[in-house]
């Protein structure tokens, strides 16, 4: 990143990057300059605050209503003749931010995207609920489906498919994700094509008439990262329905989780969550109807720790606050010209000793 400083018109100090991000307003207070004896040169502000920021990076948009540092202190090389400052590291005891959305385009980071590192620590702990009402289901009219989850597990044997009539069971094969219903039969949901699938636990038979026994269990650390690894010409597996959309269409979904202590992320941009002992870090699921618009909304967002990469730098943080909402629209597979971008609102985010760089 490289930065301009020159005085504005009312005497404050005017800060500018070349090709890089965009602000309509900057606030300093508290500002020091001084030249190091290396010939560098160390900048200390005790409070900056940045208005309407924005900043375009590839298939993802930052904007910014309102970010505020305290105890900013900056490492400059010195400028050569027609050059900007380059920062080479940065500090601050504090960053607020206040009416952040940040906007991914579909398809950029979805199934098919080999990532490497991920670190899925915080699904380890995950509890909680999901349920799906599937209006006029195939293998019956209506179901409504409840899915607990248990320390990021989904035990089959206590998924409850419930309908009118006797109710049906949900499992897990070699072959698929399917239910079973009385007098009906098997029907397929999701149909595995990888010989192994990370994580499941097939069902097991025995007993009279060889009948199923224990349902199987799915771990979904395990599952959730060999889902998003896998290459797009092998994926793990795919709906066994020929019209997806119209399920999604008549799907109705809700849920309440609580992650786990952890890593969550990628290697070098994650958040360590920390918190689920005092009740914090629920995650609120929703949609009216699943094609059109999930949403998912953490009231109590709370983290030991975070790393990222900014501007080409590595960076890190001490504790993270935040209330945030995730909105995903067009969620079809067969319609990729209708998918939306993912959407991130934060309502507010606060850190503690942010480290960008070699500050």
């Amino acid at each position: 990143m490289e930065l301009s400083i020159a005085a504005g018109k009312r005497g404050q100090i005017v800060v500018d990057t070349a090709g890089g991000p965009r602000w309509n307003g900057l606030e300093v207070s508290g500002f020091a300059l001084r030249a190091a004896a290396d010939g560098e040169l160390r900048a200390e502000v005790d409070r900056l605050q940045l208005r309407d920021l924005r900043v375009q990076a590839g298939p993802a948009s930052l904007a910014v209503a309102k970010a505020a540092l305290e105890g900013v202190v900056l490492r400059l090389a010195m400028p050569r003749a027609g050059a900007p400052l380059a920062l080479l590291g940065a500090q601050a005891q504090s960053l607020q931010l206040e009416g952040v959305e940040i906007e991914v385009a579909r398809g950029s980071h979805g199934p098919g995207a080999p990532r490497s590192g991920l670190r899925l620590d915080a699904l380890g702990g995950l509890d909680g609920e999901l349920h799906a009402y599937v209006t006029d289901a195939a293998w019956v009219l209506d179901a409504d489906i409840t899915v607990p989850l248990q320390r990021g597990r989904i035990d089959f044997n206590r998924v409850v498919v419930d309908h009118v009539g006797p109710n049906s069971s949900m499992g897990i094969s070699r072959n698929s994700i399917h239910v079973d219903a009385p007098n009906l039969g098997r029907t397929d949901l999701f149909v595995f094509t990888a010989p192994e699938i990370p994580g499941a636990t097939y069902e097991k038979r025995g007993g009279l008439f060889s009948r199923v026994a224990d349902r199987g269990q799915l771990d979904l650390p395990a599952f959730i990262a060999a889902w998003l690894q896998a290459p797009a010409d092998q994926p793990l597996g795919g709906s066994a329905r020929g019209d997806i959309d119209a399920t999604l269409g008549r799907t109705r979904l809700t849920g309440e989780l609580r992650l786990g202590d952890g890593a969550l992320g990628l290697e070098r941009q994650h958040l360590v969550l920390d918190g689920a002992a005092q009740g914090r870090n629920r995650v609120v699921l929703s949609a009216a109807v699943l094609d059109h618009k999930l949403g998912l909304r953490v009231q109590d967002l709370a983290a030991i720790a975070s790393r990222f990469e900014l501007f080409g730098q590595a960076g890190s943080t001490g504790p993270v606050s935040a209330t945030l909402e995730m909105h995903a629209t067009g969620l079809h597979r067969q319609r990729r010209d209708t998918d939306g971008p993912l959407t991130l609102t934060v309502e507010r985010l606060n850190m503690g000793r942010l480290v960008l760089g070699s500050p």
